[in-house]
Formats: structure tokens, C-alpha cells, sequence
């Protein structure tokens, strides 16, 4: 199957449908890097509350500016706080593009 693509499921009438797979976390704590410094400038750029020091590491200060951001945008209740996932990358790339 392709990258991105999502199998298709047939349902008959009645059945329930399948539960949604969580979200493969994206970036978490211990992690370090490009992806984690690229995060982190992005937090920082959404506003003062957000902002952290960017040292390519996942550390306390990120895991609570990520939870913060999810809390503040509606994102919380669908993933783990303070877990960077595919749900959280979509909302801040909106915001940041508004």
C-alpha cells in the first residue's frame, strides 16, 4: 500500500464500524535532532507562551510547551499531552500559516 494510504474497509449494514488506530507518535521525550529543533523554532514562532530554548533535544521544557499547545488548540483530548503527533502537526502548521 502506498505511503499515506488508508485501506479501505467495507462495512455491511449494521455492523459497527471499525475503531479509529491511535496516532503514531511523531516526536517524544529523550528524542534529539533536526525534527526536534525544526519543533521547536515552530513553537517558538507560534508566540511567547510556546517558546523554548532550541537545542535539537525533547526535553521537560518542549514536552510542556507541546502539552500547553495542545491544550490551548483543541488537540489534547485526541492525543497524548505533550506527545508531538500527526493531529498536533496539523494544527500548528494552520496556525502558524494563518
Amino acid at each position: 500500500m502506498p505511503d499515506g494510504a488508508r485501506p479501505c474497509h467495507r462495512r455491511r449494514r449494521g455492523a459497527t464500524p471499525p475503531r479509529p488506530r491511535p496516532q503514531p507518535s511523531l516526536l517524544g521525550p529523550g528524542d534529539e535532532g533536526a525534527e526536534v529543533r525544526a519543533l521547536q523554532e515552530r513553537l517558538t514562532a507560534v508566540g511567547d507562551h510556546f517558546a523554548v530554548p532550541v537545542s535539537g533535544v525533547y526535553d521537560e521544557a518542549t514536552f510542556e510547551s507541546v502539552a500547553r499547545f495542545q491544550e490551548w488548540y483543541g488537540v489534547r483530548q485526541q492525543e497524548a499531552a505533550g506527545v508531538y503527533c500527526t493531529v498536533t502537526d496539523e494544527r500548528l502548521t494552520a496556525v502558524l500559516a494563518a
